[in-house]
This record gives C-alpha cells, structure tokens and sequence, in this order.
C-alpha cells in the first residue's frame, strides 16, 4: 500500500507544479512577489493534500483486504493510516486557524493604529489561504518565513536607529559630566598660582 502513497504524492506534486508553477511564473514575470509566493506555496498545499489523500486510500485498501481475508494485520494497518489522516488534518486546520486568527488580529490592530502596512500584510495572508483552498479543495500550506523576514527588515533598521541614537544619548551626559570637571580643576590651579604670588610677594 506504499505504492498508494508514493503514486498520491507525485501526483500531488505533478498537479501542484502545474498550476503552482504558472502562478508563479506570472509573479516572476510581473515582479510581483505575492504571486510567486502564491505558487511556492500552492505547490506546497497539493502534496500535503496528495499525501493526506494517499494515508486515507492506503487505509481503504488495507480496510478492503483485511475484510476480505480476514487478516488482522492489514485492519491495523488501515488504523495506522486513518490515524494519520486524522493526525495531518488536525495539525493542519490548528495552523491555518492559528493564521487566519493572527492576521485577521493584525488587520485589526492596523485598522485601530491606522497602520496600512499591518493591514496589507493581514490581508494578504487571508487572501492566501481563501485562493489555495479554493484552489487545491484540500489542506493549506503557508510559508510565512519570507513575509516575516521582509517585516522584519524595517523593524531592524528602526532598532539600530534607536540603538545608535541611544548610544549618543548616552555619550552627551558622559561629556558634559567631564566639562564642569576640567573647570574645577583650572580654578585650583589658578588658585594656587595666585597663592603662590601671594607668598612669593610677602
């Protein structure tokens, strides 16, 4: 039943390709990294799909045999499969309700602060995930790696601007903390040599 499995996932993978592939390739050629983040992970949705598909076929079959021969061994067997489907599609709805609650929190959060960034990103994710659905009928993949790297870049270089500006904050007391020292210590040389005239003059 392996084979079930194997046959599942390149099919999965062929089909993904195809249509995961052209979205891409569209995204390549107008430069637009939605789309061709929108492939990747298109692709990545159908061989999950194919392979949750494959676990409930190789169950079926191992079900169908075990019935028919009276054989314990393949009834285990089709347990062992269903279980994974069970254990594939559970994962995956907690992930996408995870995204879909996270983001639909992010377009509200930039609603209230009036921030268009946290709104676009909410809404691109949501838009990801109503597309592949519609589009794979099955298990949703999404590879938010590269969105939160482009999100994080701004948000680095506003923490080394505040570094930096924290570090000169820092600098200033330091330098004028030494200012009133170097003053006090003039004036005690200028006393001295008075009193030194003084006494010289006696």
């Amino acid at each position: 039943m392996d084979k079930i499995k194997k046959a599942s996932i390149v099919t999965g993978a062929v089909v993904g390709g195809v249509i995961g592939g052209a979205v891409s390739l569209v995204g390549t050629l107008a430069h637009n990294k939605f789309l061709d983040r929108l492939g990747e992970d298109i692709v990545d949705s159908t061989i999950l799909t194919a392979s949750i598909t494959g676990n409930a076929l190789s169950g079926t079959a191992h079900l169908a045999a075990g019935a028919a021969k009276r054989d314990p061994q393949h009834l285990s067997s089709a347990k062992e499969d269903f279980a994974d489907v069970g254990r594939g599609l559970l994962k995956n709805f907690k992930t996408n309700m995870h995204l879909i609650l996270d983001n639909s929190g992010e377009i509200l959060l930039g609603i209230k602060d009036r921030d268009g960034r946290r709104i676009l990103n909410g809404a691109k994710t949501l838009g990801k995930i109503i597309a592949i659905s519609t589009i794979t009928v099955g298990a949703v993949q999404i590879n938010t790696d590269n969105d939160s790297d482009a999100e994080t870049k701004p948000k680095k270089a506003k923490e080394k601007a505040a570094s930096t500006a924290s570090c000169e904050a820092s600098k200033e007391p330091v330098e004028t903390a030494c200012r009133p020292r170097f003053r006090i210590s003039r004036k005690l040389r200028r006393l001295q040599k008075r009193k030194s005239i003084d006494c010289t003059e006696k």
